[in-house]
């Protein structure tokens, strides 16, 4: 999600943009003109943007860049566009622009195009008074373009249609050409349907049979795999890299490897279905519609900067416990990584259970993907689905169902108005 306009001051700039990079501060950037921003917004992505990206691709993609516009947005947009919320659990305030980006490139992809592209920059405001760079990603141009924050070029007009498709899991440059991959090869197989539906998991589902839905919605297709930026020491370790890569991995997979770590494993049944399908929906709407890897050609992070991956769940443990418990014996830490590790695997048995298996989420206005955030606690008509939450409204006989309408329904960054509906996207 995403936001921005311009602000005001002039002295310490040249010191200010010496070396902007993600851990710089700078002050006054509320009091920054246009002027300002462009240079800091163009020095950050010259020295850490594109550093990034080279570093996980090996190879040099932008040719060239330039920003040409910057906005603020006011608080009220913004919450329209990103997780605001987080930053307030952060207890920092935050800074949104909407940015202008001309980019020269090598190749086009769903995460680029050449011309003119069109970002949101976060910053948040540290307790010294000053502000760092926290996000950097695509703007969602219809939304901004609809609510009168745009630029008024015909440029972002031609845009904002090219980013309604974005929703609809289609990505074409301003040419029309079809770019990306999930309309062509990253289509989930009847094989890889298959295994989803007739995995292990003995839960029934406390919903009544006709909530769910019986017809496969043929418009829907669930991917195949989804492009992970590695940066965790253990699946550094588990595919060889010696520094960040971007590995592409099985979607259903990444799933299975994602929810024990994303969610209270104890949890009651309809707790962990609803974690299951946010886990599942987070992930779908990176691959399709958002890419959340924000500097790189990947669709997500392996961090809780988007969601915990861990290629191998008893290498993850064992590093996890050894930096929290650096005391602990070698045979104690074996013993509880094993213990650790089954646990995680009987709970990603949860994806194929009815109800979760086979289904997804949408919205009922513009029938897009619902993207779910999660995190520990979360409050009603958030966006965020609560770990706590759904596991004590699954101990009152809630159906997981239930739990993320709950959640979901009158977030601000859906439609007024909009209701979460289910669709199968196999039998």
């Amino acid at each position: 999600m995403r936001a921005l306009q311009c602000l005001v001051i002039t002295a310490l700039l040249f010191s200010l943009v010496a070396v902007p990079n993600a851990h710089a501060q700078f002050p006054n950037v509320d009091k920054m003109t246009e002027p300002q921003l462009i240079n800091l917004f163009n020095q950050y992505i010259a020295q850490t943007v594109r550093p990034r990206e080279l570093a996980v691709r090996k190879r040099e993609n932008i040719l060239n860049h330039k920003v040409l516009a910057v906005k603020k947005l006011s608080k009220e947009v913004s919450a329209q566009v990103i997780d605001s919320q987080n930053f307030a659990r952060l207890g920092k305030d935050s800074l949104v622009f909407y940015v202008a980006v001309n980019y020269q490139l090598k190749e086009e992809s769903k995460y680029r195009l050449n011309g003119i592209n069109y970002r949101l920059i976060t910053m948040l405001k540290e307790p010294n008074g000053t502000w760092s760079f926290f996000q950097y990603e695509n703007a969602p141009v219809h939304i901004l373009v609809g609510l009168n924050q745009g630029f008024n070029t015909e440029d972002e007009k031609q845009m904002a249609e090219i980013s309604k498709l974005h929703y609809q899991g289609i990505y074409k440059n301003r040419a029309g050409q079809q770019l990306g991959d999930f309309n062509t090869d990253n289509v989930a197989s009847e094989q890889d349907l298959i295994y989803e539906m007739t995995g292990k998991s003995q839960e029934a589902s406390y919903m009544a049979d006709d909530e769910i839905p019986g017809t496969v919605n043929p418009y829907y297709k669930r991917p195949k795999w989804i492009r992970v930026l590695m940066t965790h020491p253990s699946n550094l370790q588990y595919y060889g890299c010696t520094k960040a890569c971007v590995q592409r991995i099985d979607f259903m997979d990444y799933l299975k490897h994602v929810l024990p770590l994303e969610w209270i494993k104890e949890a009651p049944p309809e707790s962990l279905k609803a974690g299951a399908l946010a886990v599942k929906m987070y992930a779908w709407h990176a691959v399709s519609v958002d890419p959340k890897a924000r500097y790189t050609d990947a669709d997500i992070v392996d961090t809780t900067q988007n969601q915990v991956y861990a290629a191998d769940f008893k290498a993850y443990y064992k590093q996890e416990i050894r930096k929290n418990h650096p005391g602990i014996s070698q045979q104690q830490l074996e013993r509880v990584s094993e213990q650790e590790s089954n646990i995680a695997e009987k709970t990603a048995a949860m994806l194929h259970a009815q109800g979760v298996a086979g289904i997804g989420l949408k919205e009922n206005v513009l029938h897009t993907l619902i993207d779910v955030g999660h995190k520990k606690e979360g409050k009603k008509a958030s966006g965020i689905v609560s770990q706590t939450g759904a596991t004590r409204m699954a101990n009152e006989g809630k159906s997981h169902i239930q739990i993320l309408r709950y959640y979901v329904e009158g977030a601000p960054t859906l439609p007024r108005g909009t209701r979460v509906e289910l669709f199968r996207y196999t039998k």
